[in-house]
């Protein structure tokens, strides 16, 4: 075959490519390389570093006045700090959370309670007045937002007597914390038990297994 000079010239060219792309190959092989060994050496280091952290109780010295509690880390399901964790305690007005829940599952927000002089006799003054008509769901926002004694001791009346019923407010007062104390059993919180919708420290004497609410 004879070669001329234009097909040399071709053929270099042919050559030369095939040279650039085995050069550029050779590049990216050696950029992967490098970055897998980088990545290697890197996290190799964060493991020593996480193995040399001690693995030690940030809770270990803490000193609390408080008489209970309790750390839960819900992401790992584990306890991480606990102070007399069962020991029963008053929840305060903590307790006008179940009073709201147990009024929003017996009666409608749209129905309009009429306060009355004894439902203002509870502790503390938020401002309302007997002969005032609030719908339940604005009482118990009331309730909630400023933690109104009055507001909760009001709903638990209203929906004690069940929208009416001939019953005395002592009664039916009592018939709402019973309600709440179902409540609690149906959530599983069998260590809760309420004596009042507004969390106020009663004077009941109650054993040592009994929380006052």
């Amino acid at each position: 075959m004879e070669i001329t000079a234009k097909r040399v010239h071709a053929l270099a060219i042919v050559l030369s490519g095939s040279a650039v792309v085995a050069v550029a190959m050779q590049g990216v092989l050696s950029y992967a390389l490098t970055n897998a060994t980088e990545m290697n050496s890197t996290a190799q280091v964060k493991e020593e570093v996480i193995q040399s952290v001690p693995s030690t109780n940030p809770f270990e010295n803490i000193s609390l006045e408080a008489r209970s509690a309790y750390v839960f880390d819900i992401k790992n399901s584990a306890v991480l700090f606990a102070k007399n964790e069962n020991e029963k305690l008053p929840l305060a007005s903590i307790t006008k959370l179940m009073t709201a829940l147990v009024a929003r599952d017996y009666i409608s927000e749209s129905v309009v309670i009429t306060l009355t002089p004894d439902d203002l006799s509870a502790e503390g003054d938020s401002g309302l007045r007997p002969g005032e008509r609030w719908r339940a769901g604005d009482l118990l926002s009331t309730m909630l937002l400023v933690s109104s004694n009055d507001a909760a001791h009001a709903v638990a009346r209203f929906v004690g007597e069940g929208n009416g019923r001939e019953v005395d407010v002592t009664t039916a007062r009592h018939d709402f914390y019973k309600m709440m104390n179902d409540t609690a059993l149906a959530l599983g919180l069998d260590q809760t038990e309420f004596f009042n919708e507004s969390g106020l420290d009663t004077s009941i004497n109650i054993d040592a297994t009994t929380d006052t609410t």
